[in-house]
């Protein structure tokens, strides 16, 4: 079945919401509240379910577990995927270094520094297991003896094309681009290009336009 991005952008909120709530130990819930916690209609949610079968139990709602598992399973989130992360130093773990993504199905599995100088080293936080930082001449070895199913991309722009192509000759076949230069792969490959400064630029347009962050 072929789905849209808009709907398996909108099951992917809907999942991370059933799985709060489990956390919380909530068992049942109903299309109005994931609509309320989503930001869509409870007509949306239910129709976005619908499509594939029946999540749900009518008069009574939907079970959270088995609900989150079915959207899991849509996904083809039930396995776990292994991540690379590629920047210059450090500049890679900004926005995964968070519980949800750690909580999630993917596990980070090596970090990649950019830097020419760059040589073996581990990092470890709270949030972050320990991982190996590794210079990125090892990315073809790594990808392989890792098994790296998706790269994330955090370097600077002038890197981001040499960096992609690095990527895609290691053979990992997602990749993440969080640089605000638009990434090609070749057929067979799949780059999302999640652009922060262009999100932020257009949220200015949006305050300004409502008269809102204008200058005195």
């Amino acid at each position: 079945m072929n789905i849209s991005e808009t709907v398996i952008n909108r099951l992917s909120m809907y999942m991370h919401y059933l799985t709060e709530q489990e956390e919380r130990g909530e068992k049942l819930t109903s299309s109005s509240d994931i609509a309320q916690e989503c930001g869509v209609t409870a007509v949306l949610v239910r129709k976005d379910l619908a499509r594939f079968g029946r999540l749900g139990v009518k008069g009574i709602g939907y079970y959270i577990p088995d609900l989150c598992q079915g959207i899991k399973s849509i996904l083809g989130l039930e396995s776990r995927l292994h991540i690379a992360i590629i920047g210059r130093s450090d500049l890679g773990l900004c926005g995964i270094s968070f519980k949800e993504f750690l909580d999630s199905n993917y596990v980070l599995v090596a970090l990649f520094d950019t830097e020419t100088a760059a040589t073996d080293r581990s990092v470890t936080s709270d949030i972050l297991p320990s991982v190996d930082i590794l210079p990125l001449n090892r990315l073809d070895e790594v990808a392989q003896s890792k098994k790296i199913d998706i790269a994330i991309v955090n370097t600077m722009p002038s890197e981001v094309q040499q960096v992609v192509d690095q990527v895609v000759k290691g053979g990992i076949r997602g990749i993440i681009n969080l640089s605000p230069v638009y990434a090609r792969v070749p057929k067979g490959y799949i780059v999302k290009n999640v652009c922060f400064a262009t999100e932020q630029d257009n949220l200015i347009y949006l305050l300004q336009s409502q008269g809102i962050g204008d200058g005195p």
